[in-house]
């Protein structure tokens, strides 16, 4: 008998009947041979910890996006965060630990950069949007290790997609993940909201305080005993309803007071630009991506690509829509009401303080042509982000602004557009099923 087996006998012999057994598993999307030391969960969070994503998770910052010192919670530290809370809620239920920790450490592969704003960008961004614990199983399923994928089991992949609240995963131990998140996320961002000087233990109204704990310690304490408690010898994870209110209730009263606060969402503007840019910089240069990204869309592993320009040899091995499905631009724009600058009528274009962004070499360089074309003169300020330059012109610090065409405006008219430019969807050579080429 190997040590797996015998791990295998072990677990059926000790864990709870509601339990999860590794032997028990629906398996892994590619068959391959049995480890003779770990059970497949065990395997599983091996392959979680050891691969790229996971660590990409340490330069994720959570609520505060750039905060200033070491001790702040990163994604990674979260994961881990969650992880621990769920094993514990595990052990004293008798569940599957190892399940319990592979779900916990790759729950949030997909999350983007700057936390739920990142999240939010994308889905803007994105055709048919972003949804993070999708990602988080694309990650593991399609993308990682060059497009092989991890290879991970079903309970896994089940318990990493569905651990968002309005979600169930399937077994008990990706349920304790999904409580586990919520009780990591609200007390350590309470823990760095106080460290931000955002928030003090006294600001926490008191009738959550008295249910759950006047510290994180005893928060922490009273929600895994709660589960624990009452979860015992049940075929359900849940909490007391006394305990579930006052957790929601303190829920609530962090996304009012912290998570939409000034001092956390003070760079949420320039975390948002610098997605949109990366994003729209990759669509005009695809070739910079990795080579096997389109490998696998040749093979069918993805279905579509965005492409800004259609070269002899991509027609050769792909297919394209035959129109486009988006463009990108940019624009000049004036407040509303500016009767002094007429869109068309170059002449009172004389004269105007116009202003750039660093970063935006590309369309500058297409405006100081359009001026040479159109004889005006102009005077340029630079600012850092198109956020800014909106904000100086909505100031009168300046009477114009050049920036990205997709940015939302208020109370501007747009004068001119410039650097139009279609893209389109490139996808596998005759494979109608995954887009209408």
């Amino acid at each position: 008998m190997t040590i797996r087996e015998q791990l295998e006998l072990s677990e059926r012999t000790y864990l709870s009947s509601y339990a999860m057994l590794s032997q028990d598993s629906r398996g892994r999307d590619r068959e391959e041979p049995e480890c003779d030391i770990r059970p497949v969960f065990q395997r599983d969070r091996d392959r979680i910890l050891h691969c790229k994503s996971f660590r990409r998770l340490k330069h994720k910052t959570q609520v505060f996006l750039s905060p200033q010192g070491d001790h702040y919670r990163t994604r990674l530290t979260h994961a881990l965060e969650v992880a621990q809370n769920a094993r514990t809620i595990a052990k004293a239920l008798r569940l599957n630990e190892s399940l319990v920790e592979a779900i916990a450490l790759g729950h949030d592969l997909g999350h983007t950069p700057f936390g739920h704003a990142g999240e939010g960008m994308l889905n803007e961004l994105c055709n048919g949007g972003f949804r993070h614990n999708e990602q988080s199983v694309r990650i593991v399923e399609k993308l990682e290790k060059e497009g092989k994928g991890l290879n991970l089991t079903w309970e896994v992949r089940d318990g990493i997609l569905n651990h968002q609240i309005s979600l169930m995963p399937s077994t008990l131990e990706g349920k304790i993940v999904r409580l586990s998140d919520k009780i990591a996320y609200i007390n350590h961002d309470i823990d760095d909201a106080i460290r931000a000087q955002v928030l003090q233990e006294g600001d926490i109204p008191v009738k959550y305080r008295e249910v759950l704990g006047f510290s994180t310690q005893e928060r922490l304490n009273t929600l895994i005993h709660d589960i624990i408690e009452q979860s015992w010898e049940k075929n359900e994870i849940c909490m007391s309803p006394d305990v579930a209110q006052a957790m929601q209730g303190l829920r609530q009263f962090m996304f009012q007071n912290v998570y939409t606060n000034p001092v956390a969402k003070g760079e949420e503007t320039k975390a948002k630009e610098l997605l949109e840019r990366l994003f729209v910089y990759y669509l005009k240069h695809i070739d910079l991506l990795p080579g096997y990204y389109l490998q696998m869309l040749e093979d069918g592993e993805i279905d579509v690509i965005p492409n800004l320009r259609i070269t002899p040899d991509r027609e050769d091995r792909f297919d394209f829509t035959t129109s486009p499905v988006g463009t990108i631009a940019s624009m000049l724009t004036v407040r509303a009401g500016n009767r002094t600058v007429i869109a068309g009528e170059y002449s009172t274009y004389n004269g105007m303080t116009v202003g750039f962004s660093h970063d935006g070499n590309g369309r500058n360089q297409s405006f100081i042509e359009f001026a040479a074309d159109h004889n005006f003169t102009y005077t340029t300020v630079f600012y850092d982000t198109d956020d800014e330059l909106a904000k100086a012109l909505h100031k009168g610090e300046i009477t114009a602004a050049l920036t990205n065409a997709n940015r939302i405006t208020t109370d501007e008219w747009v004068l001119e557009t410039f650097d139009e430019t279609p893209f389109y969807m490139q996808c596998a050579r005759a494979t109608p099923k995954h887009w209408p080429c």
